[in-house]
């Protein structure tokens, strides 16, 4: 109880006033989030606050039941780093050694099936501000084996200018998160899948300016 109040008061209450106000951070289709009880919500990676962000425009009552997906060689560290994102950011930690494919998407099924939410960044690593690289089909294997949990995409436009890889320090500018509706998916195979999605998420890099949701 006392780490969700945390993650409540840390991102959709703080976070997302600081995003808006002092960052310049505007986001749209957020009610695409609130029809949806559970969901994998896959976009674009320039940046550590893409992360932070997706999380401050939660719904409220999601706070801890939403967990970024996040590259344990990178996140892990030493014990004490890897509890400290974990309890603040609440990721959870996933290889991406090619030969421990089925455990990583086993341990995202693991948490689908107990009723949470991830966070996916089908890219793998933040690539150049505003460069969208291919996605990798891990997104796709998870999309297959759980069909009924929608995958919503999103995609999170000038957060590579705000903190761009290799910077720690925020540069404050205009900035868009563009949430669209769940992919409608047509393909049955995860190489398929992983396109579909994909181009759901390049769809949205053109949406029309607008006020936040």
């Amino acid at each position: 109880m006392i780490r969700r109040l945390l993650l409540v008061l840390l991102y959709p209450l703080l976070g997302r006033v600081f995003l808006g106000l002092v960052v310049g951070v505007r986001c749209t289709g957020r009610k695409s989030l609130r029809q949806h009880r559970q969901f994998v919500l896959a976009g674009n990676h320039n940046s550590h606050l893409d992360s932070v962000a997706l999380l401050a425009y939660m719904p409220l009552g999601m706070a801890g039941q939403v967990h970024p997906v996040a590259a344990a060689d990178y996140f892990g560290g030493n014990g004490l780093k890897s509890r400290l994102y974990q309890w603040l950011v609440n990721v959870v930690l996933i290889s991406r050694e090619a030969g421990r494919r089925e455990e990583t998407i086993g341990r995202m099924i693991q948490l689908l099936d107990q009723g949470k939410s991830l966070i996916m960044f089908p890219e793998g690593s933040r690539g150049e501000a505003d460069v969208m690289q291919s996605f990798k089909k891990g997104i796709g294997y998870l999309a297959a084996a759980r069909p009924q949990v929608p995958v919503i995409p999103v995609y999170i436009d000038g957060f590579g200018k705000i903190l761009p890889k290799g910077e720690k320090l925020l540069l404050p500018m205009p900035a868009r998160v563009y949430i669209g509706e769940p992919v409608r998916l047509s393909s049955t195979d995860p190489a398929g899948i992983t396109r579909e999605i994909e181009a759901a998420v390049i769809a949205l890099k053109p949406a029309a300016a607008g006020g936040a949701a």
